[in-house]
């Protein structure tokens, strides 16, 4: 069972604002931080934590005498923030590590500070000395009373802000004010840990705008292949979808997503929004996989169906169709991902330095951001996503959508040839789409659950 009293006063050791209370009576130990407040109270063998942040509480069960203390000693010194998790709502806390010794550890910056108070304290009392010797003479001590006080005052300020801008860790954990943003170096080594997190290989699409595509290669727009056995996609007024694009899974590098045969496409509905629609449904687009192709199949057999293609149709992104190449590049996490805040924040903890109170985002510099954009993909598969807007997913859906199936941007600069006059693709206006899917169906070769967005 903790010792609240015992816990108490060892957090007063360390307590120069008078942040730290304890009822005797009521065995109620509270303290005040700058963005988080607290109060344990024993309970039978247990101790409740009630914790208010930003106005919420939460209450966190806990018996660990060593534990209760970190919380709060962390919540004292402006370091802690409540971590509250989608699944549990719990403070964040340490990894029980036996018992914990709370320490200063020195910073470049505290250790400057802490130089410069002593220096004004010595100087304070070379002036009293001073004073005193002139006072004994009659001669003047104004000047002298004046430079004492200011040295003595300017190195209490300064030794106490060393004291605040020190690092408090216990044992092998070190937490930084989350009020102050990381030095640059350290800035450098969270986005370096960020970039090895996220690091993975993406599929570039170019397109080729010499070559004429067939039924059953790889292409953006055109005639779709199409397995006759099947029903042809249809919106939720029963017309005909267009091919968007199709992609011969025996044309594409080597990958551990997706087959090595068959076909994928995507398919959308040739309206004004470009099958978007904000209902929830799935009404406006559709993503096929065919296990294998029949080769047999005519173009004029697919005609038959009564279908409308990029080739004529107006109300579509794309005009013509293009001919593709594939290339396995590396890439980063994009900016935009709606995810990174948290990998940079995961990151960051890593290192003990908890970024509760700024966009994680805002650590970087232009430079490492314009890195983190440049890896980024017009038209691929995998990888990750780049919008014009903002990730339409959200922190939610973006755990359940969590892979980029395929990203097409605009492209209308230099595309016409003399069987395509006007070939372009423009979302909008000049905007992007993408379709993502969750990794476990991918797995499966399910795509009945496909989130699709376009942008401009």
């Amino acid at each position: 069972m903790a010792d609240l009293k015992k816990i108490y006063k060892q957090l007063k050791r360390y307590d120069n604002e008078d942040r730290t209370d304890y009822d005797e009576k009521q065995g109620k130990l509270e303290v005040f931080g700058d963005y988080i407040s607290a109060s344990a109270v024993q309970n039978g063998q247990v101790t409740e934590i009630y914790v208010n942040y930003e106005e919420d509480d939460y209450t966190l069960m806990e018996d660990g005498e060593h534990d209760i203390f970190s919380i709060m000693a962390g919540i004292l010194d402006g370091s802690m923030t409540a971590g509250i998790s989608e699944e549990n709502d719990k403070l964040l806390q340490l990894k029980r590590s036996g018992k914990v010794r709370i320490r200063r550890k020195v910073t470049g910056g505290s250790a400057a500070a802490m130089l410069t108070g002593v220096i004004l304290l010595l100087l304070c009392v070379v002036m009293i000395a001073v004073f005193s010797a002139a006072a004994a003479k009659g001669g003047p001590t104004a000047l002298f009373a004046v430079i004492s006080g200011i040295s003595l005052i300017g190195g209490i300020i300064l030794i106490r802000q060393s004291i605040r801008m020190s690092e408090m860790t216990f044992d092998e954990y070190t937490f930084t004010r989350v009020d102050r943003i990381p030095e640059n170096d350290t800035i450098k080594r969270i986005f370096q840990a960020v970039c090895e997190k996220t690091r993975t290989d993406a599929i570039e699409i170019k397109l080729d705008l010499e070559r004429i595509p067939t039924m059953f290669s790889s292409k953006i727009g055109g005639v779709p292949y199409w397995d006759l056995s099947k029903p042809y996609p249809t919106d939720g007024n029963g017309g005909k979808m267009v091919m968007l694009a199709q992609f011969n899974l025996a044309e594409l590098p080597e990958n551990n997503k997706l087959p090595n045969k068959g076909m994928l496409q995507f398919f959308i509905a040739p309206d004004q929004s470009y099958g978007r629609y904000f209902d929830g449904s799935n009404d406006g687009h559709k993503v096929v996989y065919h296990s294998d192709i029949d080769e047999s199949l005519t173009e004029e057999q697919v005609w038959k169906l009564g279908i409308s293609t990029s080739l004529e149709n107006e109300c579509f992104p794309v005009s013509g169709e293009f001919a593709v190449d594939f290339e396995v590049i590396r890439v980063y996490m994009t900016p935009e991902d709606v995810r990174i805040n948290e990998v940079i924040k995961d990151a960051s903890n890593r290192m003990g330095i908890y970024s509760e109170t700024y966009n994680a985002i805002d650590l970087f510099s232009e430079e490492q951001i314009g890195l983190l954009k440049d890896s980024g993909i017009c038209h691929g598969m995998f990888g990750y996503p780049c919008f014009i807007q903002w990730d339409p997913r959200g922190e939610t859906e973006a755990k359940k959508y969590d892979v980029l199936l395929f990203q097409l941007g605009s492209e209308w600069k230099n595309t016409d040839s003399e069987i395509y006059p006007g070939r372009k693709i423009m979302w909008g206006d000049a905007g992007v789409c993408q379709f993502f899917i969750n990794q476990y169906a991918l797995s499966k070769l399910d795509f009945s659950d496909v989130l699709y967005n376009w942008e401009c």
